[in-house]
């Protein structure tokens, strides 16, 4: 299964179930929100996944933010996902 990495819009290492990793993502086919769950054998490798995934979200989102600004400089582009993940890369170097 391909995801287009627009079309996720949360993904998450489970905190309370430590194992699981799952992500939300608009379908390709149909247009409706799908959740995904997967159980990983580790919970380092479920919070890897997120990370990963959490990360490629970043620096996609922006790319494309950089590339509208380019092409629309009075556009106000604003994503909750990355503004969680430059505060915890601000935290860890902190």
């Amino acid at each position: 299964m391909l995801i287009d990495i627009k079309n996720i819009s949360y993904c998450v290492a489970q905190p309370l179930h430590s194992r699981l990793f799952a992500w939300i993502a608009r379908s390709q086919h149909s247009n409706e929100l799908q959740c995904h769950v997967v159980l990983c054998k580790t919970s380092k490798q479920s919070c890897l996944l997120a990370e990963s995934l959490a990360g490629t979200f970043y620096e996609s989102y922006r790319y494309l933010k950089q590339r509208t600004l380019e092409l629309t400089p009075n556009l106000s582009t604003h994503c909750s996902v990355c503004d969680t993940v430059v505060r915890q890369k601000q935290a860890k170097n902190h």
